[in-house]
């Protein structure tokens, strides 16, 4: 998928810092901004925000997800019982 056009885009990267690579030091050097930049997007997609009140999950898998509807998460228990009359 999204990793597969990753060589094209460091292509494109590269060109776009230089006319052209000058060293292998330069791909190296986008090639370790490209994987940065997609970790640290990969992680923004995992955390959860609580359906209630808002607050991100600083740690991965930590908010329990509803068993009902499987598409909100929540927090506590206290948030998630404050949300349900609006959620069901």
């Amino acid at each position: 998928g999204a990793f597969a056009m990753l060589p094209s885009l460091l292509d494109q990267a590269i060109q776009s810092r230089h006319s052209t690579p000058k060293t292998p030091t330069d791909r190296e050097h986008v090639e370790l901004e490209m994987r940065a930049l997609t970790g640290e997007m990969s992680e923004m997609r995992v955390l959860n925000s609580c359906a209630k009140c808002g607050a991100v999950e600083t740690k991965r898998g930590t908010y329990k997800m509803c068993s009902a509807c499987n598409s909100v998460h929540y927090c506590s228990k206290e948030c998630q019982k404050a949300h349900w009359e609006g959620h069901k």
